[in-house]
């Protein structure tokens, strides 16, 4: 798409990743709140929803500024383990041997694995709307095909990987942003902008 309409992808895009960093949590409440069968799915996959879970209720304790920037690590009740309650409401109470230690896991190891979770949960509304607004920019600034698929590719992981201040995750998007600027625009591309 973004090699055959990349002003419309770009907008789409950013569109998109605003919209997904504002409601991540609006969305994702309710739906850990009645549970979601995990049961069939890798143990790791199960942790990042009790994780979620637990993450959806701190926000709820602080909704508008949140708890501070790099917080996560000191949320209080993140070292706990998950309760009978929460592993049940995720079918995670059968016993089984791949899912048995999620148990004794953590509610918040270090950090959330979702970047808008955290960003909602440290730094509240105004950090959630500062980064949609930063996010909508990034895509309709990309200058080429190649910047908008390693943005979208970044958002990706960022959703559900790693903690949005590691300073080894912040350097490689940095390094892939320099990557893209240096790819030579499409003649198309060129012409489609100076059009506008």
């Amino acid at each position: 798409m973004a090699l055959l309409l990349p002003r419309r992808t770009a907008v789409t895009l950013g569109a998109a990743l605003a919209l997904a960093i504002i409601a991540m949590p609006l969305a994702l409440g309710p739906v850990l709140t009645r549970g979601v069968p995990a049961a069939g799915i890798p143990p790791s996959a199960a942790h990042r929803l009790l994780i979620w879970d637990f993450v959806i209720h701190r926000i709820d304790d602080r909704p508008l500024l949140g708890w501070g920037m790099e917080a996560s690590r000191s949320i209080p009740g993140r070292s706990d383990h998950p309760g009978p309650a929460a592993l049940g409401r995720f079918g995670l109470d059968g016993g089984s041997a791949s899912h048995g230690w999620l148990a004794t896991a953590q509610l918040l190891p270090l950090h959330p694995h979702n970047g808008a979770l955290q960003l909602r949960l440290e730094l509240g509304w105004p950090g959630v709307v500062l980064a949609a607004l930063l996010a909508a920019g990034l895509a309709l600034a990309c200058g080429n095909a190649v910047a908008l698929a390693m943005l979208a590719a970044g958002a990706v992981t960022a959703m559900l990987s790693f903690g949005i201040w590691q300073e080894w995750w912040v350097g490689a998007e940095l390094l892939a942003l320099a990557a893209a600027a240096g790819v030579p625009r499409r003649e198309a591309d060129q012409a489609s902008s100076e059009s506008r």
